[in-house]
Formats: structure tokens, sequence, C-alpha cells
């Protein structure tokens, strides 16, 4: 799979992502642990661990359901598990539903909230605190018990980030790192005999490779995924942390966070790298040869090796003082859901132990088995992963803290962003990010214990695992997001909107959240947010969008009337292929907004699009982040959608133009009146009404601008060009927060029938003036 997301692994997921994105996603407890921290509560209230396991099912025939992410090269071995399993139980059967990691994440708690969710699962081992926290997922130390592991049977650190205050929720099926990548052709056209091993090596490398002619940039650095997971394992060679054990503080800005980042930096600045790469083109450009070195995860293994290049993989040459990568882990966990049934929860930790034990024929994934006695196994042995060898024993995980994820995604990954990009020196950046991590992770330890957590959390304190969404760091509270966190008459009208959803049922079935979890979220749109409560709906991320869409409204609005009508203008003349020219300028809006998102994302790609190609050629910059960086970004997203958008607009000015009677024109000739006073003086006053409605649907439009957001830049950089529709999107769609996304609504409906009645009145005394 090209991207796995995971909180940091939060990633790119995300994700981008992503694209861009990732890109860019265990543990177990012995029975002396178990004693030490204390069991799971079980259904009946023993400390025994839920549903009291014994190791056996001998109950009833049932169907467990089973969710997982696994979507990429790794679903094909996950699905012969599966099958095998099956096909070894006579009582128990598992119906897979594989969902994209991304997606996996927002439709966990509203499922189980709706008592629609999985039985038993599997996740990355950075959100396990998150949704433990949550109370979607409950401890499983009786099966860690059940089944004798104890930390000594598995690789090293991926241990406690699966204990959440004293129990575990999540077995370990896997450890996954970044790897290095390197093309042996390359190699060996450059001569070069062995893959680097640390920063000098590497660099002799690089040189060697320029030197022989085969590529100009050998060593491609993203700006975005996986430049953070990168930027971890670089931190933690040089000796740093990047947060706090207590996940009260981040710590990633130390003089060896400095020194990580810069070194990235440098890449760039000594000319190994191209300097805008945006988020997958340094994996793409790695499989179609024009790169010679890429550090990614292991899961890209299979994609690779079906790519037919003759690739390399070797662990991360030691940059700093010791051998150090990111990793990640996929681990199953227990719902709460299943532990409300003895058989369902029995029946699913078999299932959990049974999969915990195959973890040598999931090295068919490209991942690296958890348990170290499958390491010992032929089967990991033969695979290309093994090459990591001592890597394995120096792998770092997060440590186990609700939220931190999107803390990750709005702070870190935002100033790994602006440091490679140039934008910000690597001290400002990654000081001004720590800064707002602190201040996050404090939000989210407050709101957790304030809340006791609860389904609405789970989306929302860690919406990405790696690979997922961006969001700005919380405003100043003297900020105008905090003074006008929610208006007292849509306060009102929104407790009013509560009561009708209440009566109706508010959401149905099918939408997977029930009725009962649509009313609780609406209640949540009828709080104010309030310093003195933790667990209060915050609109931040709402206003930040509202202001991106004032942008994108300011720019995008005098151009979609200008240029339309100047070309209605011309439009309007008669001349030789005239009907051939109209044709040209309305085409583009025929076209969906998938098909303009997708091609102009390629067109403006930094290194590969053909925009800054011929910008190269006729002598100007060919090396622009139009799609990661600003104002390039807002340029882009305006640009292309005046030229999608302006035949509509040309279309209803070139019919008011044709109904300006002629005889005006002639009688202002007759005057002695130039073109520019004809147009002045006759045209726009017979165009008010027609530029009035233009004005008006225009300003409608871009104010619900999504498409090309969410296509091109997916938010891009950071959540800077975050719509408010793509924000109201993601908080009801994908998180299932109802309430923030209704209120939302409201807000934005609110604005624009106050700017559709500005712009009649406006029009309207134009009218009345010119009369009297």
């Amino acid at each position: 799979m090209n991207r796995t997301p995971s909180s940091t692994e939060q990633s790119p997921i995300p994700s981008v992502f992503t694209r861009r994105r990732f890109l860019s996603l265990s543990a177990l407890t012995t029975a002396a642990l178990v004693t030490g921290c204390g069991g799971g509560t079980s259904i009946d209230g023993s400390e025994e661990g839920v549903g009291g396991f014994e190791g056996t099912y001998d109950g009833p025939a049932l169907t467990l359901d089973y969710w997982n992410g696994f979507t990429g090269g790794d679903g094909p071995a996950m699905d012969a598990l599966v099958k095998r399993f099956n096909a070894d139980q006579k009582n128990i059967t598992v119906k897979q539903n594989t969902i994209e990691w991304g997606d996996f994440y927002t439709r966990l708690p509203a499922a189980a909230g709706a008592g629609q969710g999985p039985d038993v699962g599997a996740m990355h081992l950075d959100q396990i605190a998150t949704q433990a926290a949550t109370k979607i997922i409950v401890p499983v130390d009786d099966v860690a018990s059940e089944l004798g592991l104890t930390e000594d049977d598995f690789a090293a650190s991926v241990w406690q980030p699966g204990i959440y205050q004293d129990k575990r929720y999540g077995i370990p099926l896997d450890v996954h790192c970044l790897a290095m990548y390197y093309n042996k052709d390359h190699f060996e056209k450059a001569g070069i005999d062995s893959p680097p091993t640390d920063a000098a090596s590497l660099e002799e490398a690089c040189q060697k490779l320029q030197q022989a002619g085969g590529v100009e940039y050998p060593f491609w650095m993203p700006n975005q995924w996986p430049a953070h997971l990168m930027f971890l394992s670089l931190l933690w060679q040089f000796g740093g942390e990047p947060y706090g054990g207590d996940g009260t503080e981040a710590t990633f800005a130390s003089e060896e966070g400095v020194e990580a980042l810069t070194w990235m930096k440098e890449q760039v600045d000594k000319g190994y790298s191209p300097a805008n790469v945006d988020i997958d083109a340094q994996y793409t450009a790695f499989k179609n040869q024009e790169n010679s070195i890429t550090w990614d995860g292991i899961w890209q293994i299979n994609d690779l090796e079906e790519s037919g290049n003759e690739l390399g993989i070797a662990a991360l040459p030691t940059i700093g003082e010791q051998l150090a990568s990111w990793a990640n882990s996929h681990n199953f966990f227990l719902t709460a859901q299943a532990a409300q049934d003895t058989d369902s929860a029995n029946a699913s930790k078999v299932f959990i132990g049974w999969m915990s034990q195959q973890s040598a024929a999931w090295s068919d994934a490209g991942m690296i088995p958890a348990l170290n006695a499958a390491r010992d196994s032929d089967e990991y042995k033969n695979s290309p992963q093994a090459a990591l060898g001592e890597q394995v024993d120096n792998l770092h995980f997060l440590p186990a803290v609700p939220g931190l994820g999107t803390v990750q995604a709005e702070t870190l990954e935002l100033a790994v962003n602006a440091a490679i990009l140039g934008q910000k020196p690597v001290e400002d950046a990654l000081s001004e990010a720590q800064s707002n991590a602190t201040e996050l992770m404090q939000k989210n330890r407050e709101k957790f214990e304030a809340d006791g957590g609860g389904n609405r959390h789970a989306g929302q304190a860690d919406r990405r695992s790696d690979a997922g969404t961006h969001r700005r760091g919380q405003p100043d509270a003297g900020s105008p997001a905090h003074r006008l966190a929610f208006p007292r008459p849509l306060h009102a009208a929104l407790r009013r909107f509560r009561v009708a959803a209440d009566r109706l049922g508010a959401v149905d079935e099918s939408a997977q959240l029930g009725s009962e979890a649509a009313r609780q979220a609406l209640r949540r749109a009828g709080e104010l947010r309030r310093p003195d409560r933790p667990g209060s709906v915050s609109f931040d991320p709402f206003w930040n969008s509202m202001q991106a869409t004032g942008i994108f409204t300011l720019f995008s609005v005098p151009l979609l009337i200008v240029v339309p009508l100047a070309v209605a203008v011309v439009m309007n003349e008669r001349f030789p292929g005239r009907n051939l020219f109209r044709a040209v300028y309305f085409a583009p809006y025929v076209l969906g907004v998938a098909v303009v998102g997708v091609v102009w994302r390629f067109l403006l790609d930094a290194n590969i699009g053909l925009v800054n190609h011929y910008l190269g050629i006729i002598g100007l910059s060919g090396n622009i982040p139009w799609l990661s960086s600003l104002p390039e970004a807002w340029v882009a997203l305006v640009g292309v959608t005046v030229w999608w958008t302006l035949g509509f607009n040309a279309v209803i000015f070139l019919a008011g133009l044709q109904d300006i009677p002629r005889e005006q024109y002639e009688a202002a000739e007759l005057d002695g009146a130039s073109a520019w006073q004809s147009f002045r003086n006759v045209t726009l006053p017979n165009l008010r009404p027609v530029t009035a409605f233009v004005l008006m649907i225009t300003i409608i439009a871009s104010a619900n601008m999504f498409g090309q957001s969410f296509i091109m830049t997916n938010g891009a950089p950071g959540t800077e060009t975050r719509t408010a529709i793509f924000e109201i999107a993601n908080t009801g769609l994908r998180e299932f927060s109802m309430g923030e996304a209704a209120a939302a609504s409201w807000i934005l409906t609110v604005l624009l029938i106050i700017a559709s009645l500005g712009v009649f009145w406006f029009f309207r005394e134009k009218e009345e003036g010119g009369r009297s």
C-alpha cells in the first residue's frame, strides 16, 4: 500500500495525502504484568479480564465481525489468514470488513456507538490510547495471560505503548518501520558496492550517483508524508525525544530536533534533492527510476517488487549517534460491543490469539512479525524485510497518549513542511510547533479526563493515524474564534433544532449512527465553548476554515465577474471563428470537478508537472510549489476555478448583452461617445440586474468551494486551504460529529443569506439613484 495511516505515523497518515498526506500508521502482557498492572474489567465485574477468557470457545456457532484497514498489498495476506482460521474452526466464522485506514478511524467510533461496529479488529498501535480513552475498545489482559506471552516474546519497545492506564488494550501482530530503498542498477553504475550506513557514506553515495550521470537528484527529500516520520527517526538517532512521558508536553524542538531537521533541509541545500517534493512524489520518482535512494515504509515492499526494478532494502543510515527508526504496529483489539456478550467476547479472543500465533505468515504482507519466535522462521528469514536486521532491535514507538495523532498533524508536520520548503528557519518552525503541540496535548488531557471518554472524542481528538487530515492549532483566547464561538441567537436556534431532531429521531439507521448517537451529537452543538468546561465544543477549526473561504472568495469573485464579462463582450461581436471560440471557452465547464482537480494536480506538480516544465523553458522559475505552499496554493486554486467556471458566467453576461436595445448604442455613437464611454454608460447600466445575479451566485459558489481544495491540495499546506464546506464535510461525514457540522452549516447559511441580501440592496440603491 502506498501509505499506511498511523499517528505518527500520523499521516501519512497521513495522508498527504497523503497522497500527500500518508502519507504518512503492540503489545502483549504477561501473567506477571497482569497482576502488577491490574486486569481488565469483565462483564460480570471481575478482574480476570473482559469475559474471563480461558483460551477456548465451546459455545454456540456464531459469526464475528472483523474490521481492518488492510486495503493495499497486505490485503491478500490477511485474506489468506482469515480463510485459514475459518477452516480451522467449527463454531466460529469471521466475516471480514476491510476499510481504508483514513475512514476506519472515523467510522469505528460512530458505528460502535450505534451498536453496529465490529466485534474484533486490527488498528495501529498509536491509536490504542485514543480508542481506549473513549471506551471504544476494552482491555485484553486475559488474552495475553492465557497465551503466556511476556515482554520478552516481542520486538523491543513495542510493549509499553499497548498499555493505557495500567491495562493492555492491544495484542500485536507486527511491527513496521521506515527503511532505506536503493536502486541497484544506479549503484552499480556509480561504483557503489554496498548501501550507505551513516551520514558520510550516504553523502558519498549521492555524489557518486550525480557524477555517474544517471540522476540529477539522487535522494529526494519530501516536505510532506513521510517527512515527519523521517524527522522522528533522526530525532531518536540524535538522542532526543519528541514528547514527555506523561503526555503533557512536546519536546521535539530540542537541540537534537534542530539538528535532525537541519540535516533534512541540507539535503535540499546540497542539491541532492529538488526543493519542492510534493506528497508521494519521491516514491513515484523512485519507482520510475528518477532517483536512486528513498526512505519509506516497509509496507511498500510488495508494490516495489511488482515494479520490476532491481531494488535493494536496508536499515536507515545512522545519521546521528545511534541506529534508530520510527515504527508502528498493527494490534488486534476487542470492542466494548463484543464485551457485552460472553460468547462473542471469548470467540473474539480465540481469533485474536490464533492470529497472533500466525504472525510468521504475515511476512508475506511485507511486515516484520512482532513475535520473536516468528522472526526465527524461514518465512521471515526469506523475506526482503529480513535485511533490516539490527534495526528491528532499535525501533521507537510513540507514547500511549490519547489524541497524539491529531496533535502531530496540526503542529509537527507543519513545522517539518515549512522548514524543508525554506518558509521558516528550522529553529523557529520547531519552536512554534512545540508550543502549539504542548497546548493541544494539555487540552486533550483535560478533555479526556473531564469527559471520561465518549464516542464524540474518538473522531475529534485523534482524527488521523499518520495519514489523516490536518488542522491548525487553536487560536489565542482573545481571537475572534473564541469571542464568536457561538452567537447567542444561533445558540437558541440550535437548541430548538436539537429538540426537533429529538422528536424526529435525528438520523436514519442506515447511516450507522443511530438516533440516540445523533441526538447526543446535536446536543453538543448547543454547548458554548467555555474555559471552565474542557469538554465543550470548540468551533476554532471552523472559523479557520471560514478564513480560508474568505480568502478564496475575495480573490475569485472579482475575477469571475471581470473575466467572463470581458469574454462576453468579445463574444458579442461578429468575427470569423466566433462559434468555435465560444465552444472553447465554455468547454471546461462541462467537466466534473474530479476531472478538473486530478488533471490540474498533475499539471501543477512541483517536480513533474508541465506548468513548471514550460516555465523553466521560457526562463522563469521551474520549481514553484503550486500545491504545497502559500500563496502559490491560492493562486493555483483560484486560477483553476476561474479557468473552469468562467464559461458559465460568460454565457449569462452574453445573454444580457444581447438583450440590450441596439438603438441605445446608436444614439451614443451619434452623440460622439467612444467605445469605453458606450460600455460605461450603456452596457454596464443595462447589465446591472444581470451583474447582481451573477455576483450573487458566484459568491455562493465560491463560499461553497470544496472539490478543488479536496482533490488538488487536500487542504495543504497544513489546513490553510481547507474551506468551510471541506471542514463541515470532514466533521459531519467522516468524524460523525453531526451537531458541530449542523451548527457550522447554520453559520455559513446565515452568512450567505446576509451576503445575498447585501448584493441586492447594493444594486437596488444604484437603480434608485440612477432614476433620481
